[in-house]
C-alpha cells in the first residue's frame, strides 16, 4: 500500500486535477503506467515546438448569437 500512495502523491505532483480517491481505484501497476506517461509528456513539452498551420489563421472569434 505504501509503493501505491507514493504513486498516487506523484501523480498529484504533476497532475494537481486529479482526485486521490478516483486514484485509489486503480491498481499500483496502472498508477505505474500513468505517472510514466506524465512523466513523459512533461519532459517532451520542454522540448517540442508547436507550429501552427499555414491554413490555419492566428486567432479565431465567433459572434455571440
Amino acid at each position: 500500500m505504501q509503493e501505491k500512495n507514493a504513486l498516487i502523491a506523484e501523480i498529484l505532483e504533476l497532475n494537481p486535477s486529479a482526485e486521490h480517491g478516483w486514484l485509489e481505484m486503480f491498481a499500483s501497476e496502472d498508477l505505474a503506467h500513468y505517472l510514466e506517461h506524465l512523466q513523459f509528456a512533461q519532459e517532451n513539452a520542454r522540448n517540442v515546438r508547436w507550429t501552427r498551420r499555414d491554413d490555419l489563421a492566428p486567432i479565431a472569434m465567433r459572434e455571440c448569437a
